[in-house]
């Protein structure tokens, strides 16, 4: 039986600063001190450099982990340079067959995150665009009509699952009428 610092460890996410994973979160890891990983721009460089870094946190964790990264396409991505590309929401749910596009785009990302050893990604965007104004979620959002943003959101984590990533909704009902 899990001692109790390891059932507290397993429902905390850390991240950390640099392309390799610092002795301290191995560590943490091989202790089951911590149930997940969260990554950033920071910790990317490369494919194989990402794919080095994950396998290195699978490999320390005593039990299995959420590798976590915020990869929702468009604006907020943090595989960049040498990484499939997708449009934001807005611009998938302006598109002909949008549920479709959207679904198959999910599948292309979920595909690479899989094979870079990442598990979870925190998409896609719920948020209803009620503000113009909004700064925060702009072209980060499916639209401004609830009923089609669940459709398009369900299809994005339909494709993500698809290929073994989990999804999560975010930031309902959160920041879709932020000024």
């Amino acid at each position: 039986m899990p001692s109790m610092i390891e059932r507290i460890g397993q429902m905390l996410y850390v991240g950390f600063r640099g392309l390799t994973a610092p002795d301290y979160i191995l560590e943490w890891l091989s202790e089951g001190r911590v149930g997940g990983i969260i990554l950033f721009a920071r910790n990317v460089d490369t494919p194989q450099q990402l794919a080095d870094l994950t396998a290195s946190l699978h490999a320390a964790a005593k039990t299995p982990i959420l590798v976590c990264i915020d990869q929702e396409g468009g604006s907020v991505s943090r595989l960049r340079k040498l990484f499939a590309e997708s449009p934001g929401s807005m611009a998938l749910s302006s598109s002909a067959n949008a549920e479709d596009i959207t679904e198959r785009m999910a599948v292309v990302l979920g595909s690479e995150l899989r094979a870079l050893g990442i598990n979870w990604d925190y998409a896609p965007v719920v948020d209803v665009t009620y503000n113009a104004d909004n700064p925060t979620v702009g072209t980060r959002s499916f639209g401004t009509e609830p009923e089609r943003i669940g459709e398009l959101a369900s299809a994005m984590v339909r494709g993500l699952q698809q290929e073994g990533v989990a999804a999560c909704a975010k930031h309902f009902p959160g920041l879709g009428d932020t000024a």
